[in-house]
């Protein structure tokens, strides 16, 4: 069985095939940045989270904008949950 979390910079950047810097440096930017959390012991990510991430850079800013919309109501709340194929 997988693990449901990656944990440190480093895991995380091991998981995505990228470099640390680059890993937080999208960790803070303004548009739809990595999917981390910060807990008392350090940042680690939950791994389903990471696979919609990284599913979400192949398509074009606007059509994971209309997503968003049609997925949310007006309070912000997720109407559609996502099915993995």
């Amino acid at each position: 069985m997988a693990p449901a979390h990656v944990y440190g910079w480093v895991g995380i950047a091991a998981w995505l095939g990228r470099s640390v810097r680059w890993c937080q440096g999208h960790a803070d930017r303004n548009r739809d940045p990595i999917p981390v959390r910060v807990g008392h012991r350090g940042v680690y990510a939950n791994v389903e989270a990471l696979r919609a991430w990284t599913d979400r850079q192949d398509m074009s800013y606007t059509t994971h904008r209309e997503l968003d919309r049609l997925r949310t109501d007006a309070n912000g709340r997720v109407q559609v949950e996502y099915i993995e194929d």
